[in-house]
């Protein structure tokens, strides 16, 4: 095996590409022996400044190569490493670490509005600005939505989410903001988009599906530095709905 990988190097340095490095090599092996044998007596500087050149013009064509190489094994990257399920995606504390911003849109947002009670109250004390846009229980479209799910529990799961958003914006003399707004219409995805109208903006999109199970969706995680033009896609669908939408009135009406 390992004559096998000596031939395998050998003949790497025989292609075309090698062909600046072999040259290189052999000018300056040739300048070495003629200045041993006292054939030059000095080497002159348009010598060096051509051996100079040809190094880096090597080490250009070098680099070139590897990022080729990089971008063709970026383009056949596997599906899985675009798309995750939700086993695979950071919490949000992780995701949101930091923040000055925090939009969310989805059904009920249950998953993350629940659990993370004590979180969003910490980032509402630290300047935080929260918006969570929900599906309307009293809507046609909330009705839809029913019909494509195993189970049917958006109502219920909306006026959990509610609760504890009336639990953060009880708390009004603190310095972030915490909105709420109800949709008539539901987009294909869910959104979570953390400090979206910043450079370093990230968001997570999550797909949702015919009577599929929560943790079955596909999920995208983008960044505004690397995906800018879906990242304002996916921004201005949430804005177009956040101003199509409502304030949300009291519980006790909403769940008559």
């Amino acid at each position: 095996m390992h004559e096998t990988r000596s031939a395998s190097a050998w003949r790497d340095w025989l292609k075309l590409r090698r062909l600046l490095p072999l040259l290189t090599i052999a000018f300056a092996v040739g300048v070495g022996v003629l200045s041993f044998f006292d054939l030059i007596a000095q080497v002159p500087d348009e010598v060096i400044v051509t051996l100079l050149a040809l190094i880096a013009v090597d080490a250009l064509v070098e680099r070139m190569s590897l990022l080729e190489k990089i971008s063709a094994r970026v383009e056949k990257w596997p599906e899985e490493e675009v798309l995750r399920d939700r086993s695979k995606l950071n919490r949000m504390e992780e995701l949101a670490a930091g923040a000055t911003e925090i939009w969310a849109a989805g059904i009920s947002l249950v998953s993350i509005i629940r659990p993370y009670d004590n979180f969003y109250l910490q980032k509402l004390r630290d300047g935080c600005n929260l918006r969570f846009l929900l599906l309307d229980p009293n809507s046609k479209a909330a009705e839809v939505w029913n019909k494509k799910q195993q189970t049917p529990t958006a109502k219920k799961d909306i006026k959990l989410s509610l609760q504890s958003l009336d639990n953060l914006i009880k708390h009004r003399n603190l310095k972030g903001k915490c909105e709420v707004r109800l949709a008539q219409a539901f987009l294909p995805f869910s959104l979570v988009i953390v400090n979206g109208q910043k450079d370093y903006g990230k968001m997570t999109v999550e797909m949702l599906a015919y009577k599929k199970n929560l943790h079955d969706r596909p999920h995208l995680q983008l960044t505004k530095r690397d995906h800018e033009k879906w990242f304002r896609f996916f921004s201005d669908q949430f804005e177009i709905l956040w101003q199509d939408s409502s304030e949300r009135k009291k519980l006790h009406r909403e769940f008559a």
